[in-house]
């Protein structure tokens, strides 16, 4: 199955998940693919569950990006761009300038994002409730996101939130700026075609534009046992993107 996403990756986001119910097991089976920079961010993280997390979405990424272009994983080198986005480093040739990928990752998931030609953010989260939704987006929604909240049941604040949340993390990781560029300073709605961006003004930088030059997708990853299901979102330059979703299995070499 990885193979054809080569095929067909030129006209689509393929957003590729992998759950980390067994995140040491993955750990342990991508180790051999790792660079000294992975190994020494690894090994920053005091916990294991933790440094078995990050190290199973490191092998992830680099089991899909190395099936794309036909490289073994450990040979893929990446590089980091603009606010410390990820990107490959490459050697030159078409298919590392084209490329373009985005990871996400929860304590149960991580997914991958590629693409081609134009940048991509990808961003998911799990189900969970925060201490209280209205006061976080006081505090980093825009003022009409905010009333959008305040007009919902209290039962039904949770999902939007996260709906909204995903929608403008994937917008700001796909422009490079990260949380640098303040999430209440653009805001997002949704209609019957799904999120769509608004206000984003020109100092967003050269990369983001304007609202109208980016676009919004929005998925979600079905539950599997002791894995919850999750929300997510996808943002890329241009017209809105068509989503392929797919689990990884990481049996296939």
């Amino acid at each position: 199955m990885l193979e054809e996403t080569a095929k067909r990756i030129n006209d689509l986001v393929t957003v590729w998940w992998l759950p980390l119910r067994d995140a040491a097991g993955l750990a342990a089976r991508f180790a051999g693919w790792m660079s000294d920079d992975e190994w020494a961010r690894a090994d920053r993280f005091k916990a294991d569950i933790h440094r078995h997390r990050y190290l199973a979405a490191r092998g992830a990424l680099r089991m899909v990006i190395g099936r794309v272009l036909g490289r073994p994983p450990a040979a893929i080198v990446f590089t980091q761009v603009a606010a410390g986005k990820p990107a490959l480093a490459g050697n030159g040739t078409d298919d590392d300038v084209d490329l373009a990928f985005n990871l996400s990752r929860t304590d149960h998931v991580a997914a991958i994002a590629i693409t081609r030609r134009r940048p991509v953010g990808l961003d998911i989260e799990g189900p969970r409730t925060p201490p209280d939704v209205l006061d976080l987006a006081r505090r980093f929604f825009a003022p009409a996101e905010t009333a959008h909240l305040e007009r919902l049941h209290a039962t039904a604040r949770p999902a939007a939130f996260l709906a909204i949340w995903t929608a403008k993390e994937a917008f700001v990781k796909g422009t490079g700026l990260g949380l640098s560029y303040p999430l209440n300073a653009f805001r997002v709605s949704f209609g019957p075609d799904g999120p769509v961006l608004h206000d984003i003004p020109p100092a967003a930088g050269p990369t983001a534009g304007h609202a109208e030059s980016w676009s919004l997708a929005a998925f979600r990853i079905p539950p599997e046992p002791s894995v919850p299901a999750h929300v997510g979102a996808v943002a890329v330059p241009g017209p809105p993107p068509r989503l392929d979703i797919r689990r990884l299995d990481p049996s296939e070499q």
